[in-house]
């Protein structure tokens, strides 16, 4: 009879589990993320803050190299998301000018637990790394 309860609680805890795999592209977004493109003569970074109520709030910092001077841009950004099949569409505006608002599409080709690689039609690719959930 002693094993009764450990069997109704490792039943139960599966129901609860639920495989990382199984959750819709939308659950596996939810979560911070963080982008980085180095060139040359710029670093530009991201890190967005994906809601489940589709809201998004990044924080933006760009910089820029020229003749050995470099200047410095950094802003937020607020708005909203949504993924349909694998496109995720993402309309959001600088805080600094609400009425500025910039929409990107992108084709999800790969989301993983830390990673989501980003692409879209003219072969333009973004690889992000997950910060937290």
């Amino acid at each position: 009879m002693k094993s009764l309860p450990i069997i109704v609680v490792v039943v139960l805890s599966g129901c609860v589990h639920t495989n990382y795999t199984q959750l819709s592209l939308a659950q596996r977004l939810v979560g911070t993320w963080y982008y980085s493109d180095r060139g040359t003569y710029h670093h530009d970074r991201k890190s967005c803050l994906f809601k489940e109520s589709g809201k998004v709030e990044c924080d933006v910092k760009q910089s820029g190299f020229a003749n050995g001077f470099g200047d410095a841009h950094f802003h937020k950004t607020t708005g909203s998301w949504r993924i349909y099949k694998t496109q995720l569409t993402v309309i959001e505006a600088p805080t600094y000018a609400p009425n500025n608002v910039h929409t990107w599409k992108m084709k999800v080709d790969k989301l993983t637990q830390n990673q989501m690689i980003l692409s879209n039609e003219q072969a333009y690719r973004e690889v992000w790394q997950k910060v937290t959930d």
